[in-house]
């Protein structure tokens, strides 16, 4: 099943549900929502969390493309990291996430840089570094946290 680009998140949604010949009310219930949050989602008045998609994707047997391009996804991530009021051009940035790289550990820097550069998924970086995934998701969520308060600063 091949994603349509043009096409929404919203609409993907709702096309692969109604393709799966589930109801709003059947893929809430999986998902533990209410069915007035999945239409909020297939109008685009909402926006599904990172844990969600992970979730739709595990439920309609496709990969996270299927709902949005890795860049996207991992911009969108690492964006969440900026805090608020805080304005920075992508040279900025780049000057400031190498600076940042440096005071973390090697093991966190490369679960990093595996993620937001390579673009590698958990649990490819997990067999890489011989590592369970839900640690890689660990460490990558303290490393955005890290990031968030390194930039506040």
């Amino acid at each position: 099943m091949e994603p349509n680009i043009e096409m929404n998140l919203g609409r993907k949604i709702a096309e692969i549900r109604i393709k799966q010949n589930m109801s709003q009310e059947e893929l809430a219930d999986r998902l533990f929502v209410s069915r007035d949050m999945v239409s909020k989602w297939e109008n685009d008045k909402n926006r599904p969390d990172r844990e969600i998609l992970e979730e739709l994707c595990r439920i309609f047997s496709v990969d996270i493309g299927y709902f949005e391009s890795s860049n996207e996804f991992l911009e969108r991530e690492l964006a969440r990291c900026i805090p608020k009021g805080v304005d920075i051009t992508g040279a900025e940035l780049s000057k400031v996430l190498s600076s940042f790289l440096r005071t973390l550990p090697e093991k966190d820097r490369n679960v990093f840089i595996s993620r937001y550069h390579f673009m590698e998924y958990p649990e490819q970086i997990g067999e890489k570094y011989d590592m369970s995934t839900a640690y890689i998701y660990v460490v990558l969520s303290r490393t955005r946290s890290k990031l968030k308060r390194y930039l506040s600063t």
